[in-house]
């Protein structure tokens, strides 16, 4: 995969007059200064008094390199945030670029201690094998203070580097300086309302410098249900655009990127490739549309190549048929060439986590290009090349509700040719994830332990967290798993009888995933006189709510689209009535600009002794203003609140 070599680029740095090899943080030392914190910041658990991040670019005629400084000063006000900063931990990797990493500690008392080598500890992470080293911090006490400083000398970053400035603390001072060669221009963009920065032409070390300063920061709460904060914390980013001593201008652009990505993705496959290629396809019986044929070559290479991140032996095709495994370039070759066969175009769209990165369609950049996803225009679907358990038209849906690169195939001349396009990744829709429950009391036989039946059809993306299970686990696991699910369904009851249906990988996006159960009610009964007072609301399992008592920091982002369709019919027993039948009477929605995009609609009806409970609840968009949160929050707290109705028979 051919991308910018940054060597080359570094090169084309160095067209400019004689710079000499000295940053500007020769000098630098620990901040004495006393900052008083603010009241809205008291009563908070951690405060970080400042926080400084410097950054000098350094070139020479031989090479180019950035000095990236570090320096904040941490309050801790409680046992809790004593517990998280007693650490100070080493990055993996960064030991050899430190030029120095000073830490001291400044108690309440005035005594100042500061941590040497000796307070290195070195710990193995059990599961994954990794070192880590960290400075042990001893005698911490509430209202000590904090303060880390380091420099390191690493290879500079260009490509769009994202700063950010909002943590789970909250800040009384941020300060960034960029210090960079005057012969060069950036691009450069603050967000979510972190100061703008300013840019200096000349400073007293000979360079251009741009600046943000802000104050009094408050903390992010990532604890928020069904937010993304990743969207919304302040932060800055830049990225290099021009070098003016040698003309050369645009850096990072999209259409460069995909001359070339495209190439080597395209490349015409030899002989020995055509011919593993149609070995390996030759169980596959591609028949039926587009989509059938689209799901079925998704389903063949998921069930026989291993999607290996870090697997770098294969060459080709041919490699790659034989070893069984792959990296992510020759996975998309894979998919690309086996669609083909079967009459298919494709398109790669590159793009990011949403909950991690933000894509920023407006700066034009390539550092969030980090994940590939398929496009199949045909039947406008997405494959989700490295994802196990999904299937078309399922893919991971931290990249859906996000923009995306895709890169489009033109015909000029007679020459396919690549061209950059920014799209909109859309998630599918509510009718995918879509969940039906059939449930059917019947208290005829025995008024105090009625027999429940539950039929639930799970779709979509809930279906994809329970459908591969089967495929993945032991059998005497897997029935385990089955029955936790189930009792969810059931109050915790003891089950008389489980069914699945259309378990396994290869059912996933052809069927919805069944669950049906069997079980007598006994517990959910609670006897009063001559009252019968049933726990309904269990029957449905336990719902998502949120109850906050902080002002909402963060507009609502659902995972994705759902929706849920409910029917409860109870056969009473005879001579019996229900008191409270206004219980099952509930109705909450959510309309943005007029459209209804969320609700929770509960209504009842009786014939003779058979009452039907209808209940429809679903959420159509992914996200909602913060401005309509209360009115988002009475919708998904309704199904919390069905959970705790208690139905009163009587005679």
């Amino acid at each position: 995969m051919k991308i910018i070599n940054i060597i080359l680029l570094l090169i084309g740095l160095l067209s400019t007059p004689s710079l000499a090899q000295d940053h500007v943080f020769g000098d630098y030392g620990f901040d004495d200064r006393n900052i008083e914190v603010p009241a809205e910041f008291l009563d908070k658990e951690e405060v970080t008094l400042f926080l400084k991040r410097k950054i000098d670019i350094v070139a020479d005629e031989k090479s180019v390199v950035q000095y990236y400084l570090h320096h904040e000063k941490i309050l801790v006000n409680s046992d809790e945030a004593i517990e998280k900063n007693n650490r100070i931990y080493i990055q993996a990797g960064q030991t050899d670029k430190f030029v120095y990493n000073k830490n001291r500690v400044i108690l309440p008392s005035g005594d100042v201690i500061e941590l040497i080598k000796d307070d290195i500890h070195e710990e193995v992470d059990p599961e994954s094998g990794n070192k880590y080293e960290y400075y042990a911090i001893k005698g911490l006490e509430k209202g000590a203070i904090i303060e880390k400083l380091y420099l390191l000398k690493e290879s500079p970053e260009f490509k769009g580097r994202m700063m950010n400035f909002q943590f789970s603390a909250p800040i009384i001072e941020v300060d960034f300086e960029l210090y960079y060669p005057s012969h060069l221009i950036l691009d450069y963009k603050s967000y979510n309302g972190l100061s703008e920065a300013i840019s200096i032409d000349s400073t007293a070390f000979g360079k251009k410098m741009l600046k943000v300063t802000d104050q009094n920061i408050s903390a992010a709460n990532r604890s928020e249900k069904m937010a993304n904060p990743a969207k919304h914390i302040k932060g800055f980013r830049y990225k290099l655009f021009e070098n003016t001593a040698n003309g050369n201008r645009n850096f990072y652009n999209y259409a460069e990127f995909v001359d070339g990505f495209h190439p080597n993705l395209a490349i015409e496959l030899k002989k020995k490739e055509k011919k593993a290629l149609k070995k390996f396809m030759k169980p596959l019986n591609l028949s039926g549309d587009d989509n059938t044929k689209t799901l079925d070559i998704e389903h063949f290479i998921k069930s026989n190549i291993v999607y290996n991140i870090n697997y770098r032996e294969n060459g080709n095709l041919v490699d790659l048929i034989n070893s069984k495994q792959s990296n992510l370039y020759l996975l998309l070759r894979l998919y690309r060439s086996m669609l083909l066969e079967a009459g298919i175009k494709s398109e790669i769209v590159l793009s990011c986590d949403r909950f991690k990165k933000i894509f920023d369609k407006e700066f034009e950049t390539t550092n969030h290009l980090d994940e590939a996803i398929i496009y199949v225009p045909s039947i406008d679907q997405y494959i989700d090349p490295t994802a196990l358990i999904y299937r078309t038209p399922l893919f991971g849906y931290e990249y859906g509700n996000n923009f995306g690169l895709k890169i489009k195939e033109v015909e000029f001349g007679g020459s396919i040719m690549a061209a950059a396009e920014l799209i909109e990744i859309k998630l599918p829709g509510m009718d995918v994830t879509s969940d039906t429950m059939r449930i059917f009391i019947d208290f005829s036989e025995e008024v105090d332990n009625p027999k429940v039946r539950s039929n639930i059809h799970f779709g979509g993306y809930a279906a994809a967290n329970i459908q591969p299970i089967v495929d993945l686990v032991p059998p005497d696991q897997y029935d385990e798993i089955i029955r936790d699910i189930a009792k969810n369904y059931a109050a915790d009851v003891e089950l008389d009888n489980i069914e699945t249906k259309n378990g396994g990988l290869e059912n996933i996006g052809k069927g919805k995933f069944e669950l049906i159960i069997d079980f007598h009610a006994s517990d959910l009964i609670q006897i009063a006189g001559d009252k019968i007072l049933f726990k309904l609301g269990q029957v449905i399992g336990k719902q998502s709510e949120i109850y906050q008592t902080e002002k909402r920091q963060y507009p609502v982002e659902i995972q994705y689209p759902h929706h849920y369709d409910r029917e409860i019919k109870i056969r009473l027993p005879e001579g019996y009535k229900i008191s409270n039948p206004e219980m099952l009477e509930m109705y909450f929605e959510t309309k943005i600009d007029g459209k209804m995009e969320a609700l929770f609609d509960c209504k009842y009806a009786q014939d003779a002794n058979v009452l039907t409970i209808t209940n429809e609840e679903y959420y159509q968009a992914i996200n909602y203003p913060i401005e309509k949160y209360e009115d988002y929050r009475a919708v998904i707290n309704a199904a919390a609140d069905f959970n705790k109705i208690v139905l009163i028979l009587e005679k």
